[in-house]
């Protein structure tokens, strides 16, 4: 059994539950979810490829006020009302 790491249950259920992704630009309001998208993407996917020590030292600080969502072109992937995943666009 996969360990829960407060990945939303949409990655579980397939294409239908990717049907249901929406792409948009985020909002202050999303910092929260783009925080706790971004510690579930590390604790889950390099969960098998690095030691539990890496893992906490990477995911640690992932606060909501460290992404310049105000400042940059970030996007984010909601689906069921919850931000799944998060992009940042930057010139160069």
């Amino acid at each position: 059994m996969r360990p829960d790491f407060g990945v939303p249950a949409c990655y579980d259920r397939g294409v239908e539950a990717l049907a249901a992704i929406v792409i948009r630009r985020a909002t202050l309001a999303d910092r929260a979810g783009i925080a706790a998208a971004h510690t579930a993407s590390i604790r889950g996917l390099a969960g098998s490829h690095y030691a539990p020590e890496q893992i906490a030292a990477w995911s640690a600080g992932k606060l909501p006020e460290h992404y310049p969502v105000a400042d940059e072109v970030m996007f984010v992937a909601e689906a069921g009302g919850a931000v799944v995943g998060f992009g940042e666009l930057r010139a160069g």
